[in-house]
């Protein structure tokens, strides 16, 4: 069973945007109380409960739109031999950019182009400048 947060954040993302909203759920929902915060393997979303609990319906909204753009985007299937942390860090940019543009509220620990060097980049481009 789910703890109360998620499903408040899937019913927020679909009346808020409901392409995300669809999405998540049909994915698989993992609790991993170990994780600092949420991660994809392209099928299913591992979450922390507790971190989710923390930063509120609108924020875990946000983040699970983030996941479900990793999914969207093939993130998992177009990293080939790159270093998997950075390729991450990348992705991470990019989607991040596409959700600030869209008015999602992100919590304050994700990775944000404040400068603004990769603005509309794809994951690929934005890792060849962090390397």
């Amino acid at each position: 069973m789910l703890p109360p947060i998620i499903p408040r954040a899937r019913a927020r993302l679909m009346t808020r945007a409901p392409f995300f909203g669809a999405l998540a759920l049909g994915l698989d929902w993992i609790a991993e109380p170990g994780l600092d915060t949420m991660a994809t393997d392209g099928r299913a979303i591992f979450y922390n409960p507790d971190w989710c609990a923390e930063i509120g319906t609108e924020r875990t909204a946000a983040v699970i739109a983030h996941e479900v753009l990793h999914i969207v985007l093939k993130h998992h299937l177009r990293r080939g031999a790159r270093l998997p942390g950075l390729w991450n860090v990348a992705a991470d940019f990019a989607i991040n950019a596409t959700l600030l543009k869209d008015g999602f509220v992100l919590p304050d620990d994700l990775l944000i182009d404040h400068a603004g060097r990769f603005t509309g980049l794809p994951a690929e481009a934005i890792y060849e400048r962090l390397l």
